[in-house]
């Protein structure tokens, strides 16, 4: 039974016990590519190509991190460090180019990166740091372009007192994981000067991206493909919402907060044998079709490092 599975205190039980069920996962391991090649874009680079290709003003996948500096901090040594991140994590070194109908990824000839550095004049009525966030929020909401750029770009913001780094990624090179490990990386090469190399990774995301669209074309994928499409076959595309029109589109919405006792919850998880998020999901399943007046929903979760 599937809330047996919520029983297994490990991954190595809980392998087990699907290995017990009759389900048995084996794929073949990643095998590093030595040449630069341009190979296809993983399944999920290619999601968020095809929504950069629809909207190409749209920066709500940037990402970014910024850094305090000195004033006088060296330029020069920003950039040796972070070649050093872009030798080392080639998908912050590959743009994406269509070819026949497909995001390619296409590896640059070489790591160096060119900061660009915004003065900020003193006065003009604003704090040195309201002037800094202003200029920082600039950065980061300038849209890529994923065919002719990077997906990262580095920039420094002056003021007389001040010097502000501003490292920005577009989410097809990196997530919530992998943010906090390229700043480390960063971070190491920049107190070494970036002279010398990073410990190269055994496994490339180029590597990675082509096992990864090899996979999809077996027969296992091609059934797990199948499945999910006779069982969105019918379904709505979109609920009864009364959403109001000729509004301008916006990533941005209003947050209503309220409270749900985590005893409460844990204790319903346990009757029912399903985890807590599925409990939470359930009720705003609920919610939706309440307010919706709908029976069928499609409900949307954020995953990372799933099928």
């Amino acid at each position: 039974m599937t809330s047996d599975l919520f029983d297994a205190e490990d991954l190595a039980e809980l392998s087990r016990q699907l290995e017990s069920e009759g389900f048995a996962f084996t794929l073949p391991d990643v095998i590093p590519r030595t040449d630069a090649a341009d190979v296809e874009a993983s399944p999920a680079q290619a999601r968020l190509w095809y929504l950069s290709q629809l909207q190409p003003d749209d920066w709500s996948y940037n990402l970014s991190a910024a850094f305090r500096m000195a004033k006088d901090v060296s330029l020069p040594r920003i950039e040796a460090a972070f070649a050093r991140v872009l030798e080392r994590h080639d998908a912050l070194n590959s743009s994406i180019a269509p070819l026949d109908g497909k995001p390619i990824l296409k590896l640059w000839p070489d790591t160096r990166i060119k900061l660009s550095v915004r003065h900020l004049e003193p006065g003009g009525g604003a704090t040195d740091q309201n002037a800094i966030d202003d200029a920082l929020a600039d950065e980061i909401r300038r849209p890529f372009d994923l065919a002719a750029e990077r997906p990262v770009r580095l920039s420094v913001v002056r003021t007389e007192n001040t010097s502000c780094l501003v490292i920005v990624m577009h989410h097809c090179a990196a997530d919530g994981w992998s943010v906090p490990l390229l700043l480390k990386d960063f971070l190491t090469a920049y107190a070494d000067h970036g002279e010398t190399p990073l410990e190269p990774l055994p496994v490339r995301y180029r590597d990675f991206a082509f096992w990864q669209n090899a996979q999809q074309k077996t027969g296992a994928m091609q059934a797990d493909l199948a499945y999910w499409q006779r069982r969105l076959a019918d379904c709505p595309l979109s609920t009864g919402f009364p959403f109001r029109t000729n509004v301008p589109k916006t990533h941005l919405a209003e947050r209503k907060s309220f409270s749900i006792p985590a005893a409460q919850v844990d204790g319903l998880a346990v009757d029912l044998g399903v985890t807590p998020y599925a409990i939470l999901i359930t009720l705003y399943a609920f919610l939706v079709s309440r307010y919706s007046d709908t029976q069928d929903l499609l409900v949307a979760a954020s995953a990372a490092g799933r099928d």
